[in-house]
């Protein structure tokens, strides 16, 4: 009896410890969000139609080797909040960067630009400098032209989370 409580500790219980981490915290990432889908989101009152990235790969893979931005911009949502750091590794063309967390806007990146010939060890980081569960990347001068700043509510309808 002993032996089998030993197997069930040493084996079993540590598979289902790392399954809970796996599956922990993914409960705020509706499962309709697939990557490449289309949502409609509100930033500071003007509606954009957003691609989504979602996936490890499609986040590392974003806006790289685009010629334009696709639909309205791109939205990366994360499993957890956490610092974000992101590059522009093989863009094309410069974005607004939008950080946010809980549907606020922490922080704002104007105007990333691309560094064409720049090795990936040189390419320019850009930090979220807060914890930040959401990035919204806009074209570049979005946020002058829709005067979206800090602070700002990022609100996402109910009918896009059903």
């Amino acid at each position: 009896m002993k032996k089998a409580i030993k197997v069930f500790i040493l084996l079993i219980l540590p598979f289902f410890v790392f399954t809970a981490c796996l599956t922990a915290g993914k409960a705020g990432i509706p499962k309709i969000y697939n990557d490449g889908s289309e949502i409609n989101a509100k930033i500071a009152g003007k509606k954009f139609r957003l691609t989504v990235a979602k996936t490890q790969e499609a986040r590392a893979q974003g806006l790289s080797d685009r010629d334009k931005m696709p639909a309205d911009g791109m939205i990366f949502l994360f499993d957890a909040s956490q610092p974000l750091t992101f590059w522009m590794k093989n863009m094309r063309f410069p974005i607004d960067i939008l950080w946010i967390n809980g549907n606020k806007i922490v922080a704002i990146t104007k105007n990333a630009r691309p560094e064409p010939g720049v090795s990936d060890e040189n390419l320019k980081r850009y930090f979220s400098g807060y914890y930040a569960d959401t990035v919204i990347e806009l074209n570049a001068g979005d946020c002058e032209k829709y005067n979206i700043k800090t602070g700002d509510a990022v609100v996402i309808p109910a009918s896009e989370r059903e």
